[in-house]
């Protein structure tokens, strides 16, 4: 059974990703990226990393 938070869920899952990941990048501008490094920095050093 499926739990909705709303009556009616019109939101996608690409959405919602897209806004999260926009929210993580404003953060992320707010601090430093010892802090809080954002989604580049991280997706730069895990390719690094392999």
């Amino acid at each position: 059974m499926q739990v909705f938070t709303t009556v009616r869920n019109n939101w996608h899952k690409a959405s919602t990703y897209l806004i999260l990941l926009a929210l993580w990048e404003g953060l992320a501008q707010l601090y430093p990226p010892v802090i809080l490094p954002g989604p580049r920095e991280t997706v730069a050093d895990i390719a690094r990393a392999r």
